[in-house]
């Protein structure tokens, strides 16, 4: 569950996760030992310091290849869908790979984030959200695509381009009417053609997507109100 500014945060030991997606974006960071992230059939080895980020509902699989201890941050999809207007909504941020930029902001930023939460869990609401939009402004300003440099024309991006507009289409209407047919036409292609990219790219179909999101969303709505009421 998100909290009231669309954020999750974990500190979790030997992580292991089968394939699955969710319309988080999620952030990883490893503090102590390795773990393996699969995605689009590439294999990561993550080590201590290693940061990366899984895009929206991009399939992937989590395996500890040994004791490990992980800090994970989600960012609630309708956050990025907020704040970016015009962009791909891809961000490419995975320092196993990346030899190009610095990561040294981001990892300051986890080691700050993991300190408040272990010591000051329950003290220091602000300064965990500060922290957390520092890390999102980061992402924005250094790791976009599109952004600082960071063009890719290979078909895998452009198959993460494609599913990451379906998804702000989802989101910014999921509350009316969701219409493949009118995202097809947008998108200049056929019905058929858009609906089997998604099956593909996702492993559901469109309709079972925006049902599943719809639901996401109403349950978090439900559990915060349950939590303002119980203070």
């Amino acid at each position: 569950m998100y909290d009231k500014n669309g954020f999750h945060v974990q500190i979790i030991r030997n992580m292991n996760e089968k394939e699955h997606l969710h319309p988080s974006v999620e952030l990883l960071y490893v503090l102590e030992g390795e773990l393996k992230v699969s995605i689009h059939e590439k294999v990561y080895q993550m080590k201590r310091d290693d940061v990366l980020l899984v895009n929206s509902s991009v399939r992937h699989s989590i395996a500890s290849a040994d004791r490990n201890i992980l800090c994970w941050v989600f960012y609630d999809y309708r956050v990025i869908v907020d704040i970016l207007e015009n962009s791909s909504g891809i961000f490419l941020c995975n320092s196993v790979t990346d030899q190009e930029k610095s990561y040294d902001e981001l990892r300051t930023l986890f080691r700050e984030l993991v300190y408040l939460e272990v010591l000051y869990s329950r003290k220091s609401e602000s300064g965990k959200y500060s922290l957390l939009y520092s890390m999102l402004d980061q992402l924005v300003e250094n790791f976009m695509a599109g952004e600082s440099g960071r063009n890719v024309c290979n078909e895998e991006y452009q198959d993460d381009e494609k599913l990451q507009k379906i998804i702000r289409y989802v989101y910014r209407n999921f509350q009316e009417v969701v219409s493949l047919s009118v995202l097809a036409e947008q998108m200049f292609v056929s019905k058929s053609t858009l609906s089997r990219f998604f099956k593909k790219q996702t492993g559901i179909y469109f309709a079972e997507y925006v049902s599943q999101i719809r639901l996401h969303c109403a349950v978090n709505e439900l559990l915060y109100s349950k939590r303002i009421l119980q203070r």
